[in-house]
């Protein structure tokens, strides 16, 4: 997909080096030791088509994870450089990312937000996405 000089295609295993660099930039990701190149290329692997990069010739613009359990879809580690912020690249990437869990049988997709994020909790907001009260999310390290 190409809108604005912007390419959307789905992530490979040899832009993790950009995606990475991309991520340690923002505020909003969070990354974990597991955020590597061999645990990236598992993730795209068991994932076919659903992470998503944008390119604006060859810098990245933009990148988005996602992924399913086979019951619901899950998006990752959103982020757009600033300089392409506010021309469409989030929703563009989240929009493929849907599109290509929807393909694969997935009717409902969570995300996790930073509860201090301000900016991501209005992008999905925006974006229609709802905030769970009702839930609150419980984490074990098997490390």
């Amino acid at each position: 997909m190409s809108r604005d000089g912007i390419d959307i295609r789905p992530l490979r295993a040899e832009d993790f080096d950009a995606a990475y660099a991309l991520w340690c930039a923002m505020d909003a990701v969070v990354l974990r030791t597991d955020d590597n190149p061999g645990m990236f290329g598992k993730f795209l692997e068991r994932n076919p088509g659903c992470c998503c990069a944008a390119w604006h010739g060859g810098l990245l613009a933009g990148a988005v994870m996602a992924g399913h359990d086979g019951r619901r879809g899950y998006l990752y580690h959103l982020a757009v450089a600033p300089e392409y912020r506010r021309q469409g690249v989030g929703r563009a990437l989240v929009e493929q990312a849907l599109a290509a869990l929807h393909e694969q049988g997935i009717s409902k997709c969570h995300v996790f937000v930073k509860h201090n994020s301000r900016t991501a909790a209005s992008f999905w907001s925006k974006l229609g996405w709802e905030l769970r009260e009702d839930i609150q999310v419980n984490s074990l390290s098997m490390r």
